[in-house]
């Protein structure tokens, strides 16, 4: 391709690195992803000496252009034919002219252009397609068919007529994504349609049976479907066979299910080498989901994550490598966590019930501390299947600049790989708090008892003595294995919380607490989820959460709302 997009340089300064695939811009809402496609747009077409009023994104483009302008000419000329010399309704012309969007350009037109460094000028009517929602639903529409001898096909609906082959790998996707192929109607005189289904008899030729076209005007027309089918094609017949070099739309999911959004965003990343650059601004994670799913160079896709702080508009990117790394994890993929790439900030938890339980308790709350409103926070809550596995999602998180903050139990003590790894994803230091550990975790060895052979079996035959009866009971079976069970002073801490420590080991807590709050880890002082609601029977979390629930108990507890305040605080702290 002669024409490529290197990068786009912002009005903060930031820069982002275009793709030679795809790039992706995600971020929170109001962040200005649809205002830097459309700035983008006119910046690519603003001709020298003039200025585009309210630009609140984009600063410039920086544009590469490989070869001689004689070069790119004869490109130009192969998907673009011009009309020879001669009189037409719009006026005769002494020179060959190009025809875009009802205006007439010349050569000596684009030969200015070339030159310029920043914009494509009216080259951009020709090298830019900007799908926004209503452009995407048109491009399906049935069209007027064309002189095959002399004329080349022009839009999207011509080539479908002209390229059999096309029409063969977009029925393809359509069956995949919505059960139905696309047939095109060759045989409509001047017109030429779009049909969904198939016909049961064969063509046979340029001179079908009328049973074949009986069955094919009777096929639904795809511009008579809903948004979702007609949107889908619209983008495909963009990227499939486009002489554009540079495609940028906005939010391709909208009107899509989240399988054939999926879907969508694979066809995207598989059409990377095509020479298109593809540039969509989406708040979707399954088209993320589909343009990380493919195995790509590091140039090929790229994430950028776009957020506002006031007027000011920062990025950071995410090679596809990063992101896929998390989808490698089943016990991660799963969880939502790429939502929080669309969010102001995430809060990882250690279970689904914590992240319920919470999500609740900030629901229930009408302010934060400094008067913002709760409902205009936009956070997330996601969790990985326990404390393992925290710190990856943060690593991700953090290299996309998405605030988090962790919520872990009061046991995150216990396990020290564990605790230190979350510390050092935070650039925090290990060492300063490995001495005040220590002295927590002399504290709970000193709390914990191993279990005598004799007062074990003691204990068993005095069970088993007791009754009479044939089975066991469940309680004399937890009697048993009460029995049998060493005393762990780890238990008894996330039972009791910070509440059962003294002396240096609670001035350690202490100081430890402060210190992980700075880096954004919350240890539940309480000890776990379960203990801000002691009076409700803990025995399975299940049936604990439902009961907190349903009674609204969240709303009655002053520790666990002041908590969460202070979760949220700290991610807003963090914009």
């Amino acid at each position: 391709m002669h024409v490529r997009l290197n990068k786009i340089k912002l009005l903060s300064g930031d820069e982002i690195e275009v793709a030679s695939g795809v790039t992706a811009i995600v971020g929170p809402n109001n962040a200005g992803k649809t205002s830097l496609l459309g700035e983008l747009q006119a910046k690519l077409s603003l001709v020298p000496g003039a200025h585009i009023q309210g630009v609140r994104v984009v600063a410039s483009p920086a544009l590469h252009k490989e070869g001689t302008f004689d070069e790119f000419l004869n490109w130009f000329n192969i998907n673009y034919p011009p009309r020879p010399p001669g009189k037409y309704v719009d006026g005769p012309s002494g020179e060959p002219t190009y025809r875009r969007n009802g205006g007439n350009y010349v050569t000596h037109q684009f030969a200015a252009a070339w030159n310029n460094a920043e914009s494509l000028e009216v080259l951009s009517n020709f090298l830019v397609l900007h799908l926004d929602a209503e452009s995407r639903l048109n491009r399906v529409d049935s069209r007027p068919s064309y002189d095959l001898l002399h004329a080349l096909p022009e839009d999207p609906m011509q080539k479908l007529f002209a390229n059999r082959e096309l029409e063969r790998v977009v029925s393809d996707y359509m069956r995949r994504a919505f059960g139905a192929p696309l047939t095109v109607n060759r045989y409509a005189g001047s017109m030429i349609h779009p049909h969904v289904g198939a016909v049961s008899v064969p063509e046979d030729g340029p001179s079908p049976s009328r049973q074949y076209l009986t069955e094919l005007n009777a096929l639904p027309s795809l511009q008579s479907q809903g948004h979702g089918i007609r949107a889908f094609v619209g983008i495909l017949l963009s990227i499939l066979d486009s002489p554009f070099p540079i495609v940028l739309i906005d939010e391709p999911e909208a009107f899509l299910h989240p399988p054939q959004a999926r879907l969508l965003g694979r066809i995207l990343a598989e059409r990377r080498d095509n020479g298109t650059q593809v540039i969509v601004a989406t708040h979707s994670k399954d088209i993320i989901e589909g343009v990380t799913s493919v195995k790509a160079a590091e140039d090929d896709i790229s994430i950028v994550r776009l957020t506002r702080n006031g007027d000011i508009n920062h990025v950071a990117q995410l090679t596809s490598s990063a992101v896929a790394d998390l989808y490698g994890d089943p016990l991660v993929r799963y969880y939502g966590v790429l939502d929080g790439l669309f969010s102001q900030g995430v809060v990882v938890c250690e279970s689904e019930a914590d992240c319920t339980y919470y999500r609740a308790t900030l629901d229930g709350l009408d302010a934060l501390n400094d008067g913002t409103p709760v409902s205009s926070l936009s956070l997330h809550f996601t969790h990985c299947g326990g404390k393992a596995r925290i710190a990856k999602v943060v690593s991700v998180l953090r290299a996309a600049k998405v605030p988090v903050a962790c919520i872990v139990d009061i046991d995150i003590l216990h396990n020290e790989a564990d605790f230190k790894g979350l510390i050092e994803e935070y650039g925090g230091d290990y060492a300063a708090l490995r001495p005040r550990r220590n002295a927590i975790v002399d504290a709970m060895e000193s709390r914990s008892l191993k279990v005598e052979r004799v007062t074990a079996r003691a204990k068993v035959v005095s069970i088993f003595d007791g009754k009479a009866t044939k089975e066991l009971g469940s309680g004399e079976a937890n009697s048993i294995k009460e029995a049998v069970s060493p005393k762990s002073g780890w238990r008894d801490f996330k039972q009791s919380g910070a509440s059962m420590l003294g002396g240096e080991a609670l001035a350690s807590f202490e100081h430890i607490d402060s210190e992980l709050r700075k880096l954004g880890v919350f240890m539940v002082r309480c000890g776990e989820l379960e203990r801000f609601h002691p009076l409700v029977p803990a025995g399975n979390k299940a049936a604990w959460l439902r009961k907190v629930l349903e009674g609204e108990l969240y709303l009655t507890s002053g520790e666990a709302r002041e908590f969460v305040r202070d979760v949220s605080v700290r991610i807003l702290e963090d914009q």
